[in-house]
């Protein structure tokens, strides 16, 4: 995870009302055991970091922490919550799943790569390759 100065820049970049990082907490027995960062820009949110300890899982912070950055995106006007990739529509993936259970639709733009070293690429693209191949 970045450091603090990371978050604190994003803060600094935003500065209308209610736009920027905003981040909520889950707490049981004054413990917080979940944590959801989201960044808010115009009428949308976008699930940005999330995370719980693994031995509060069955007190469902990773639920009720989207539930409730819903809730508050619905009284401060945003419209869409974006939690980020699915996965490959062909392959079984959980976290789909997991984000299926919320509504709303399934959208697949495919992926982004700005490469800074074409022909070293290449040669990465061709030895990953070779190494499945060997492993399997």
């Amino acid at each position: 995870m970045p450091e603090l100065d990371y978050f604190r820049k994003i803060n600094e970049i935003f500065k209308e009302k209610n736009e920027g990082l905003k981040y909520i907490g889950a707490f049981y027995e004054n413990k917080l055991i979940g944590v959801m960062f989201v960044l808010c820009f115009k009428d949308r949110i976008y699930d940005w970091y999330a995370g719980s300890y693994k031995e509060f899982y069955n007190k469902y912070p990773n639920d009720i922490l989207p539930w409730k950055i819903f809730l508050w995106s619905k009284e401060n006007n945003f419209s869409i919550f974006d939690f980020g990739g699915a996965g490959s529509p062909d392959v079984e993936y959980s976290v789909r799943d997991y984000k299926k259970k919320f509504g709303g639709a399934t959208v697949n733009f495919g992926r982004y790569q700005l490469n800074h070293k074409p022909i070293l690429m290449i040669f990465a693209f061709i030895g990953f390759k070779l190494w499945r191949f060997i492993k399997y």
